[in-house]
């Protein structure tokens, strides 16, 4: 399972260097960058390419999957998030998608679809702010409905600690490190 994960988050960065870089899809393929994996636990992987200063978590949910990934085009952090599916194979290259939450519509965007070549397909849409990734973060359930691709919901309750380690993942991208204390003044001898 865990290669199937990182297949998705690389598919996910080759996806979007070709479209947020302005590189062609194979310029793309020949420089993807090097993922490894950050944390894992129940059902839940997150990879880092520190280079690129980006992070991806990818959830499982039996035949389906969500890889969620930073990117930086112009050097602002943005995000996009994919839908992947088992035996399923996208039958047009655009898919319009509504993710919601107990909140309301979180994302209405169109997505990218592509062929996993394991008789799998994906759905990639982006790029969004912090804002949405904070609300899909904050999601007990999202629900997703789209015209053609797989819908459904997803249950999130089981994910805190993949979430949590996605946003660790994401301050060690950024090099940020705790605030160290600053250091006291010099006594003054008298």
């Amino acid at each position: 399972m865990p290669a199937i994960l990182l297949r998705s988050c690389v598919l996910l960065s080759v996806m979007l260097l070709g479209v947020v870089g302005g590189h062609s899809s194979a310029e793309s393929r020949e420089s993807a960058p090097p993922v490894k994996f950050y944390a894992h636990g129940d059902g839940w992987d997150v990879a880092i390419d520190a280079k690129m200063r980006t992070c991806m978590l990818a959830l499982s949910f039996d035949s389906r999957g969500i890889v969620i990934g930073s990117f930086r085009p112009n050097s602002v952090k943005k995000y996009a998030i994919m839908f992947r599916y088992k035996n399923w194979v996208p039958e047009k290259a655009h898919y319009n998608y509504e993710i919601k939450n107990e909140g309301g519509i979180i994302l209405s965007e169109v997505g990218n679809g592509f062929e996993g070549g394991d008789h799998s397909g994906s759905v990639a849409i982006g790029l969004f702010d912090d804002k949405a990734l904070n609300s899909i973060a904050g999601s007990k359930t999202l629900y997703v409905t789209s015209d053609g691709a797989s819908a459904g919901h997803y249950d999130l309750s089981g994910f805190g600690k993949g979430f949590r380690s996605f946003f660790s993942c994401l301050k060690v991208a950024e090099n940020r490190k705790p605030a160290s204390p600053s250091p006291k003044p010099p006594r003054r001898m008298n």
